[in-house]
């Protein structure tokens, strides 16, 4: 609780494991860190909660640049990331109140921002980007009162270059 990880680089040449995880970790901050490689650039899951990522790059991950999943890994920050390639830029499962600003997915070769159906729900995107993306740039799978009849609040988002849009669509 309260740590800082900052200016950091983990590499694997393996298409497995993490770069970065955050495992029943609450309150911390990762800034300014790099990723290359590996199966997951920075996971969040198992009550990670209130977590601040900030500035952090995820290169070529095999599976996904962030991935934040499991009841209880809620109240996260995400600011200014990018990730580079990956299957998904950004992935959210069974997560609340987590808020994206500013991230960028560049080269996904599936989605850029993928909310998977389920529990998750009450999570803002704002002013994210999703570029040239395999699929489409936002997709989110949950219902509710939100942005397009999902559970969650999307404002400002862009699908940039071959990004075909969104799933609903009016995410981006």
């Amino acid at each position: 609780t309260g740590n800082e990880l900052s200016g950091n680089i983990a590499t694997s040449e393996r298409p497995v494991g993490d770069g970065f995880a955050l495992t029943q970790a609450v309150g911390n901050t990762l800034r300014s860190n790099v990723t290359i490689g590996g199966g997951v650039g920075y996971r969040l899951d198992s009550g990670a909660r209130l977590n601040d990522l900030r500035s952090n790059e995820a290169r070529n991950p095999r599976w996904v640049g962030v991935w934040i999943q499991t009841s209880g890994s809620d109240d996260n920050s995400l600011r200014d990331n990018t990730v580079i390639g990956g299957e998904f830029g950004y992935f959210l499962a069974d997560v609340t109140g987590t808020d994206l600003r500013r991230n960028r997915a560049e080269g996904a070769t599936l989605v850029g921002f993928y909310v998977e159906a389920g529990s998750a729900s009450d999570n803002t995107f704002l002013d994210n980007t999703a570029s040239d993306t395999g699929g489409v740039g936002f997709e989110d799978w949950t219902s509710g009162l939100g942005t397009a009849g999902t559970a969650n609040t999307y404002n400002n988002n862009v699908c940039d270059g071959s990004t075909p849009g969104s799933n609903p669509a009016g995410l981006c």
